[in-house]
């Protein structure tokens, strides 16, 4: 069965060392993460940058950070 887009988000973001430590997530990064779930549609940007935050949002101290 294949995972949701905020499962699939949330997978590669509690293995990434950058978001752990800096909170910065990679958009292209993550976008290669939905796609080797099997995900074949890709949430835009801007939907994309929500989905994080509202995962993440709470949990993050500071800002989370957004590099293409």
């Amino acid at each position: 069965m294949k995972p949701t887009t905020k499962e699939a988000i949330k997978k590669h973001l509690d293995g990434n060392i950058f978001f752990i430590l800096f909170g910065s997530v990679s958009i292209s990064s993550l976008r290669t993460s939905i796609r080797l779930a099997g995900l074949q549609k890709q949430p835009n940007e801007k939907r994309l940058k929500a989905m994080v935050i509202d995962l993440y949002g709470d949990k993050v101290t500071g800002k989370i950070g957004f590099l293409n």
